[in-house]
């Protein structure tokens, strides 16, 4: 992603107003995706709304670097606010997922580490991944490098699609019960 706005405005001669209606158009997505959380997981279950919602993500990114410079101005915003939609309703939607699993699993007590901790390691990887994709991109260029960015994404969807979680249905049959109290502060 660090990749995507010189591409877009190097490459696909994109300008600021237009880059302001995908991010903004394509937040909608996000939206959407965390408003319909709920419902989704009651008809098709936690497991696969995971693993639906990898492979969306990461298949939208993917379309970043094969988008054609030739094309319009209108029709490139119209196809990348297709694409930031899909991705932010995958996003949104399976972090929703995600965080109400980890909350059933967790203890009472525990629940603000395990948070914390989850927020270190994510944001913690969104620098280095930012860091190695300027890096890749100086070395063959921004469509290059987000098609190698991508390529690396799709791993999402294998590591969640291969991992236990798939098989949860109801979320509810997670949670854990009544948790012994932590020990008393001193």
């Amino acid at each position: 992603m660090v990749l995507f706005t010189l591409h877009a405005v190097r490459d696909l001669s994109l300008e600021a107003g237009h880059l302001g209606l995908v991010f903004g158009l394509g937040a909608v997505g996000a939206v959407v995706g965390a408003a319909v959380a709920p419902a989704s997981v009651k008809h098709f279950g936690a497991g696969p709304v995971l693993v639906a919602c990898a492979a969306a993500e990461c298949m939208a990114l993917a379309a970043l670097p094969l988008l054609p410079s030739e094309w319009s101005a209108p029709a490139l915003v119209a196809a990348l606010v297709a694409v930031f939609a899909v991705n932010g309703a995958g996003t949104s939607l399976s972090s929703v997922v995600a965080v109400t699993l980890r909350q059933l699993r967790t203890p009472d007590h525990l629940l603000g580490r395990v948070n914390a901790t989850m927020r270190w390691i994510s944001y913690g990887v969104v620098a280095i991944g930012a860091a190695a994709g300027g890096l890749v991109g100086e070395a063959v260029g921004t469509r290059w490098g987000m098609a190698i960015g991508c390529a690396g994404v799709l791993l999402t969807a294998i590591w969640v699609s291969a991992s236990p979680l798939r098989r949860i249905r109801d979320p509810r049959s997670l949670a854990r019960g009544l948790e012994a109290e932590p020990p008393a502060m001193r």
